[in-house]
């Protein structure tokens, strides 16, 4: 399993590194953002701080998308010098590698998107349970 996300790495490219980046803030930030958002007595606040983890959910899947857009322009430039007879199986392997940081992408975004999107519709339900009244004091 190792070897298959190594070279899935590999085939990626750049796009990867910057990818594995925001995967590990993700990741920071899901358990962090987290627990605070379950924490914190303030529910805007905490409603907020889940709709930020949604975002970097977002973010995440949207670099992947770049990146494969990055790779589809450089297998483009390379098509260029190739002979003729090559450019079909070229465009299929090229494609298939260009394909690398959207799958990385899926797997990076999970834990803040899911984590997110949770948070979201506990916020929601804090949101929407009335205030508990303090109770009278007692006279003895």
């Amino acid at each position: 399993m190792l070897e298959s996300l190594a070279r899935l790495f590999e085939e990626g490219g750049p796009p990867m590194y910057f990818l594995l980046a925001l995967g590990a803030l993700g990741l920071a930030a899901t358990v962090g953002a987290g627990l605070f958002a379950l924490l914190w007595k303030a529910r805007r606040v905490a409603l907020g701080v889940a709709v930020g983890l949604v975002a970097l959910g977002l973010l995440i899947l949207a670099v992947g998308f770049l990146g494969q857009a990055w790779g589809l322009r450089q297998m483009n430039a390379a098509l260029a010098q190739v002979n003729p007879e090559d450019v079909a199986i070229i465009q299929m392997v090229g494609s298939a590698e260009a394909r690398a940081p959207v799958i990385l992408a899926l797997l990076l975004c999970q834990p803040p998107l899911v984590t997110g999107i949770a948070l979201v519709g506990l916020g929601w339900l804090r949101l929407k349970a009335p205030a508990a009244e303090p109770s009278p004091p007692a006279f003895d």
